[in-house]
């Protein structure tokens, strides 16, 4: 059973372009550097495991690139790269919520308070 998500979207040719160029660049273009599985679906995490998988699939060839860490071992820069990038161009960064929550000030006081009180004294039906 696969528990991978689904499309997300569609990339533009020069969106493909750019992926492409990285996995060169980043060293997941080369077939024969793979390290997954046939079926990368049968790998699972053990206790305190990350793990990243990146398949590829090209001139109708598929390969795998497996990347481990354990606890807080930094995860190896190429696929976290690779992931970030197919996140960003998916619309779902992964940026900390406390980076992405909108700046508050603090302006004082509840500037409606005062109006609350003129209601609360006024008789009912009354408008002020």
């Amino acid at each position: 059973m696969s528990t991978r998500p689904g499309r997300s979207r569609w990339l533009y040719d020069d969106q493909m372009q750019y992926l492409w160029a990285l996995c060169g660049d980043l060293g997941f273009g080369d077939e024969s550097r793979a390290n997954g599985p046939a079926n990368p679906d049968t790998l699972r995490p053990a206790v305190g495991e990350r793990l990243a998988i990146l398949t590829i699939r090209a001139g109708g060839r598929t390969w795998s690139f497996v990347r481990r860490a354990i606890d807080e071992e930094p995860m190896d820069a190429a696929i976290a790269r690779m992931v970030r990038t197919l996140a960003i161009l998916a619309w779902l960064p992964d940026l900390r919520p406390d980076e992405v929550l909108p700046e508050r000030y603090d302006f004082g006081p509840d500037p409606y308070a005062v109006y609350r009180e003129i209601r609360a004294r006024s008789p009912r039906g009354a408008r002020p």
